[in-house]
């Protein structure tokens, strides 16, 4: 359940006008948006640190991952357990505070539908309260074999519910939160791993044939639509409900840009319904190719589809040494002119490992815009 109280509205003027270039001294509602996700590190030093970074880059806005493995970083919640190496403190709030001391908004970053890790991978992640009932909401394939990652199914009640709740709750109870951000918002990739079981008697009920048994082309496609409605029913109600406690808090979300017949069932992301329904108040599609003309196509086919529809888009960019990922400056200069609105990087912690790109980005903004 959430409460009826209303906090006082944020005025973020985003969307409306055309962006503009960073100015020097300029509050964040009059410059680009500047964003960057971010995992905070518990260590004060680093995290001190990033603030200098952040200012150094010209930052507007910083994405605190606030929801993950099943785990708040917050203490206090009524919803599941606050991870266990940040007891005795609440680094939302201080990320909260610290922001605006800089004019920096912060957004909760929320893993909706992953509610724990590969333990394979991330042996060292303590287990989240759902670990055991949990089991039944996993997502699985036609043999009924749960994916690697632990991803939930977007049909099971439970499952909504303790997204909506996470969600309802940070803004309840973060007076100053900006945005929530919602991440893992979709099935696994490929459609092999849709058939947790009430999502496939859900759609048998509305008049489909079990997709189990019957493989025609047709039927898959629409069992595919019917998982990826699911998919796109919850982002409307998180938001329904955030925009009940707070219109002023922008919901965003990261999502894989594709949108032909292939990407667009390939994660269940129905993007294009989230904006031409005005679901979202900003888009931060997660544009990580790795050509220049690759971040090109993925920035111009999410904005043909989002201005129109008054949805501002902030292009995700991935910035990682060590890859094939182009320097921030090199995507900001292929995507400017292309109807974005801002761009947030993945992520602090990627650009931090050549720290001299943090200036980098700010010098670009101070002599361009997007």
């Amino acid at each position: 359940m959430i409460s009826g109280l209303v906090r006082p509205v944020l005025t973020l003027a985003l969307a409306a006008a055309p962006p503009i270039a960073m100015a020097q001294g300029a509050s964040p509602e009059d410059r680009t948006p500047v964003g960057f996700w971010v995992r905070l590190t518990y260590s004060e030093a680093s995290d001190e640190a990033m603030w200098v970074q952040l200012e150094e880059a010209g930052a507007t806005d910083l994405f605190v991952e606030t929801f993950y493995h099943g785990l708040v970083i917050y203490p206090g919640s009524q919803v599941t357990g606050q991870r266990p190496e940040l007891q005795g403190r609440d680094p939302l709030a201080w990320a909260i505070e610290r922001g605006a001391e800089r004019g920096i908004r912060v957004h909760a970053w929320v893993h909706a539908l992953r509610l724990g890790p590969d333990y394979e991978r991330f042996p060292q992640t303590p287990p989240h309260p759902w670990m055991a009932e949990g089991q039944a909401w996993r997502t699985v394939g036609l043999d009924g074999s749960p994916h690697g990652e632990f991803l939930v199914s977007a049909a099971v009640p439970e499952v909504r519910d303790i997204a909506r709740r996470v969600c309802a709750e940070i803004v309840e109870t973060h007076p100053g939160i900006a945005g929530i951000n919602l991440d893992y918002i979709r099935w696994p990739e490929g459609g092999e791993f849709w058939y947790e079981p009430v999502n496939v008697q859900q759609y048998i009920d509305a008049g489909g044939a079990d997709p189990r048994t019957d493989r025609s082309e047709e039927n898959i496609r629409r069992f595919r639509q019917h998982s990826a409605d699911q998919v796109t029913s919850l982002v409307r109600e998180i938001g329904a409900d955030v925009h009940t406690l707070d219109p002023g808090v922008l919901l965003s979300a990261a999502f894989f840009p594709g949108i032909d017949e292939r990407d667009r069932w390939f994660k269940a992301q129905d993007w294009p319904a989230w904006v031409r329904e005005r679901l979202l108040d900003v888009a931060t599609p997660m544009c990580y190719a790795y050509a220049l003309g690759g971040i090109t196509r993925e920035v111009t086919t999410v904005t043909a589809l989002a201005r129109p529809a008054g949805v501002p888009v902030w292009a995700g960019l991935a910035v990682q040494r060590g890859t094939e990922h182009p320097r921030a400056v090199e995507q900001l200069d292929v995507v400017r002119d292309r109807g974005l609105s801002g761009v947030v990087f993945f992520s602090h912690g990627w650009v931090g490992q050549g720290p001299g790109e943090f200036g980098e980005i700010g010098a670009w903004f101070r002599v361009n815009r997007l």
